[in-house]
């Protein structure tokens, strides 16, 4: 094999001879027996290489194997080496996300049963309507007819994304009723009018009354929830909202435990977040969507905790609620500056959100609540996908201030209400 006089550096000389004859006369090699020497459009670091261009001013030469070979091994590595740098964080989102998902759960199975007989000491036929219309709105002939009426809208306004939401609805609704129906008979967790003490035996069941576990209703409703948010972003809140009024209902009718609720929930989400995006990229979205359903799960928990547990006593608790606070005024300070900015970037709002997440969790007053905090943040931060996007509308921040006041005074005002 021919090689002209060669003027790099003696590593990349080294490096190319040895790729190059490795390439070259390795048994069943493609490119055994070229002759180097062929016109540049014939050789086989062409072949290899296309786009010379990105390898630098020393690498411009074609009649100069071994410096292309230094470089094409040098972009494998750094391939290789973002590939698994890539893996690695989404084994570390998944595994972070997966177990913050079971902790909160274990941690509101403690308040199942004290919730179970809350519910049955209420006796307001205004909450009981109020359940009766979550029971009705997240039932599944109402989801199918919502979905079919999108198609039909979009079909008959010929418009795309209103025919693709509508399909993609009824898709993701028909998965999330077989998972659910899998793991409910596999389970086989009684309901919550089947059961009159705490503890309770698990276990494969076909029998009726023992697949609580988990709410078919919140998992439907969250699956076309997250396919709905999908293709009309700017009504996502009321999209989730009515899911988490459906999961409301189904505690508060006693057909479900939270932990029922909140467990579908999160697999609904899952479902209807990867369906309505492409399918090639399922492994990337499934790691997103389970990043993404963390607040939804460790606020659930902090609710219940919130309302059950013995409030502490003494200037502590006091010191937690008001640091707190001073963490979520900081975040929406920082909110509301990169606004006035104009300043979309993702890391910044990345940093603000997890001083807000921080500073709800702390006034909960539960270290629990602010460990899996923490961890959901470091999940968040590994999962995030830096981008460059426009800031949201000043009506859209002073709906969320909103929000967050509303969320404070209610965990203050909850906290030990149930003794």
């Amino acid at each position: 094999m021919y090689f002209p006089r060669l003027t790099q550096p003696l590593h990349e000389r080294v490096a190319g001879v040895v790729f190059g004859y490795l390439l070259c006369f390795a048994p069943g090699s493609q490119f055994k027996g070229v002759d180097s020497r062929a016109t540049p459009g014939r050789h086989w670091f062409w072949v290899l290489l296309p786009k010379q261009k990105d390898l630098g001013a020393r690498g411009r030469n074609p009649a100069n194997p071994s410096v292309l070979c230094y470089h094409l091994a040098r972009r494998r590595v750094q391939q290789s080496a973002r590939g698994l740098v890539s893996r690695f964080k989404a084994l570390s989102v998944v595994s972070l996300s997966g177990g913050i998902v079971l902790f909160c759960l274990y941690q509101l199975s403690q308040f199942d049963f004290q919730t179970v007989l809350l519910i049955r000491s209420l006796h307001d036929p205004f909450v009981a309507q109020l359940g009766t219309i979550g029971n009705r709105l997240g039932d599944g002939l109402t989801l199918v007819l919502l979905c079919i009426g999108l198609w039909g809208i979009g079909y008959l306004r010929k418009n795309k994304a209103w025919q693709k939401a509508g399909i993609d609805g009824l898709v993701a609704h028909g998965l999330v009723g077989i998972a659910t129906q899998v793991l409910k008979h596999l389970i086989g967790r009684p309901r919550p009018r089947w059961t009159h003490q705490e503890a309770f035996e698990y276990g494969p069941s076909w029998q009726g009354g023992l697949d609580a576990f988990p709410s078919g209703h919140a998992a439907a409703s969250f699956a076309v929830a997250a396919v709905l948010a999908r293709y009309f972003p700017a009504w996502k809140g009321l999209w989730y909202g009515a899911a988490l009024f459906v999961g409301a209902a189904r505690v508060v009718k006693g057909s479900h435990f939270p932990t029922d609720v909140l467990g579908g929930a999160v697999l609904g989400f899952l479902i209807g977040y990867v369906w309505a995006r492409a399918l090639k990229d399922w492994r990337e979205n499934a790691v997103q969507a389970l990043a993404k359903a963390l607040p939804l799960m460790i606020g659930g928990c902090a609710l219940f905790w919130s309302t059950f547990s013995h409030p502490a006593s003494g200037g502590v608790a006091e010191g937690l609620f008001w640091t707190g606070l001073l963490l979520v005024i900081s975040g929406i300070g920082a909110r509301w500056i990169m606004i006035w900015q104009g300043n979309g970037n993702a890391q910044r709002t990345l940093g603000a959100n997890s001083v807000i997440a921080l500073g709800l969790a702390t006034s909960t007053q539960a270290l629990w609540v602010v460990v899996a905090t923490l961890l959901a943040c470091v999940a968040w931060w590994l999962n995030d996908q830096p981008e460059s996007k426009e800031p949201p509308g000043w009506l859209h921040e002073a709906w969320l201030t909103s929000a967050l006041v509303i969320i404070l005074v209610t965990l203050k005002g909850i906290h030990g209400l149930v003794p």
